[in-house]
């Protein structure tokens, strides 16, 4: 009978775990490596973890330019950076279509939901404007 055991070691060459699966919350390149009670051992397989997070949405995030003709919503942050992850952006719909920009034009007057959805299903949070 064939057992296996697993190394899964980080950036630092420090093993992380020695379990068939894994949890972290810290980004970095991480290595396993499977080998058998035979002596029997894999190739090293490296994946990229990349941190993500959520950001936290406030009203004074969006601004609004009202203007007859063409109604635009952004949403900005006063430093212009949305916090560690990677978003896509929707308009009074969760389910998108979602869009790389958080820029919003020929808006219709009224009361919009904005989702700010993270792209490495972290979630996704709303904002009324």
């Amino acid at each position: 009978m064939i057992f296996y055991t697993y190394e899964l070691t980080d950036s630092s060459n420090n093993v992380s775990s020695q379990q068939s699966f894994a949890e972290t919350t810290i980004g970095g390149d991480y290595t396993v490596v499977v080998m058998t009670n035979f002596g029997c051992r894999s190739f090293p397989q490296t994946i990229t973890i990349q941190e993500s997070d959520l950001t936290a949405l406030v009203s004074e995030d969006a601004i609004t330019i009202d203007n007859s003709r063409n109604n635009v919503l952004e949403r900005i942050t006063s430093n212009q950076n949305l916090g560690i992850g990677d978003y896509e952006f929707s308009l009074n719909d969760s389910f998108g279509p979602y869009q790389d920009s958080p820029l919003f034009s020929y808006v219709i007057p009224g009361e919009q939901t904005l989702f700010v959805r993270d792209k490495n299903d972290c979630g996704l949070i709303q904002l009324e404007v």
